[in-house]
């Protein structure tokens, strides 16, 4: 809200954002939802990694950079990591189509301040972003402390890895391919929050 000086009126400064994903229509809206909820946020796109890496490397300094996690070109996490050396007073934010508490974890992990599901109403998508603006962190309660949720099947191929045993040596055990242990094991560390068997 406006701040009064004297006999004058200060208007709070103009923020400026980064807004990425590839689809026009999310990125596009979520543009206009944020330019006319009353924040004084000037927005930006773009619609992949390429293109936000040149943004984040230019003369803009932004306050908020709001990414999409899967990206024609990569992963939004890693340009979340990047950004804090080029724009190191932006608050990063994961957008997501998928509501998991792995992927919230590892968001937390690269430092951001926020993990926003798509899923999300706009008026819980501007407060969310408004927390974040003004320093706080956002992230949905079922994920905040979720514990993760595994089939029968990936508990016992867990079960199996932290008792040492090789993919090849619980596919043997459980009577399944060492793909379909492969699968389950990345379910399993996207869901943890970790990148391999040590963590």
């Amino acid at each position: 809200s406006p701040l009064r000086c004297g006999s004058m009126l200060l208007q709070p400064a103009a923020r400026y954002a980064l807004i990425v994903d590839d689809h026009p229509l999310v990125r596009d809206g979520l543009i206009g939802t944020l330019e006319r909820a009353g924040l004084r946020l000037h927005c930006d796109g773009a619609a992949d990694l390429a293109h936000a890496r040149r943004a984040l490397t230019g003369a803009a300094r932004y306050d908020l950079l709001l990414v999409d996690q899967r990206l024609p070109d990569g992963e939004g996490l890693s340009l979340l990591a990047e950004a804090r050396a080029t724009q190191p007073r932006a608050a990063g934010v994961l957008l997501s189509g998928v509501d998991d508490a792995g992927l919230a974890s590892r968001a937390r992990q690269v430092g951001a301040a926020g993990f926003l599901p798509k899923s999300l109403e706009p008026a819980q998508m501007v407060a969310a972003v408004e927390r974040v603006l003004a320093g706080g962190t956002w992230f949905p309660e079922r994920v905040r402390g979720a514990a993760p949720a595994f089939t029968e099947r990936q508990v016992e191929v867990l079960q199996c890895a932290s008792n040492g045993l090789s993919n090849k040596a619980i596919a043997r055990e459980l009577g399944v391919t060492e793909r379909t242990v492969k699968d389950h094991l990345t379910v399993v560390y996207l869901r943890l929050g970790a990148c391999n068997r040590a963590e």
